[in-house]
């Protein structure tokens, strides 16, 4: 703005310099009317362009004004994202230790309920005058009653599901539904007629898991500490949470509960 005004104040002193302009007051009206504006008519027709100039450089800096603020807007958008990102990242990391930490208890706490619920369809069964069952007897001279489709394998009965594949849990309410339990193994003879009847190459659950304690393995029918266990080699894996046991050609594994296979159930709940 500085430099138009000093640029027209010189061009004013170029005209006066070379008698562009006359005095109006000592000529005639018509002489001043010719004399007195014509000098001017080029520097006047500069006065638009020069207008159009400087509201365009206003524009501009309005402009530029904008986006600075658009911008800086957009710098405490981000910075407000990352700290949350921060906080929300340490809250997790914080869940994920106390997951860990409490995890076995939670685990146990599951565990415990789950018989409670075990025992409530015992109760149920056992009122049940129309629940269908064989009578007979078994090598402890204890009679039980067999439920249907449970065959005899050694000296005890079983029901081997070699069609429908269901998780752990599913399985044991299976086998709670059908009269029996999830099966545990009682000697080695038991487990090599029992792996004699399984399809090769198929995992079957048993009713084994270390919920309450990491390595120590209770039958699900019993509640006592399983008396026969085969492990494959690197068997069973530790540190982990494959805690139940299964059956695949002759060995026992354990893995993750939520995996569907194939299981076996047994009558009595001794073992």
């Amino acid at each position: 703005m500085l430099r138009l005004t000093v640029f027209f104040l010189c061009f004013v002193v170029v005209l006066d310099s070379r008698g562009l302009f006359v005095d109006c007051h000592d000529s005639s009206q018509s002489q001043c009317d010719q004399s007195c504006h014509y000098p001017l008519y080029p520097l006047l027709s500069y006065v638009p362009d020069l207008r159009t100039q400087i509201d365009y450089i206003e524009n501009a800096q309005q402009f530029i004004l904008i986006k600075q603020d658009a911008l800086l807007l957009n710098i405490q958008r981000d910075l407000k994202e990352l700290s949350y990102n921060i906080k929300q990242d340490h809250q997790d990391a914080c869940k994920d230790s106390i997951t860990k930490k409490d995890f076995e208890t939670f685990q146990a706490r599951m565990n415990d309920q789950f018989q409670a619920i075990l025992k409530k369809m015992d109760g149920i069964q056992a009122k049940c005058s129309e629940c269908p069952a064989i009578d007979d007897t078994i090598s402890t001279n204890k009679a039980i009653k067999i439920p249907p489709h449970f065959e005899q394998i050694g000296s005890r009965f079983f029901y081997i599901e070699n069609k429908t594949k269901r998780s752990w849990t599913d399985a044991e309410i299976t086998c709670r539904g059908k009269g029996g339990y999830m099966a545990a193994i009682k000697n080695k003879d038991e487990f090599n007629d029992i792996s004699a009847k399984l399809k090769k190459g198929d995992n079957y659950w048993l009713g084994i898991n270390d919920l309450v304690k990491e390595g120590t393995y209770k039958s699900i029918a019993s509640g006592k500490e399983a008396i026969f266990l085969q492990w494959a080699r690197n068997n069973p894996y530790t540190g982990g949470r494959k805690d139940y046991v299964l059956i695949r050609n002759g060995y026992m594994y354990n893995d993750f509960g939520y995996r569907e296979l194939y299981f076996i159930c047994q009558a009595d709940s001794e073992i």
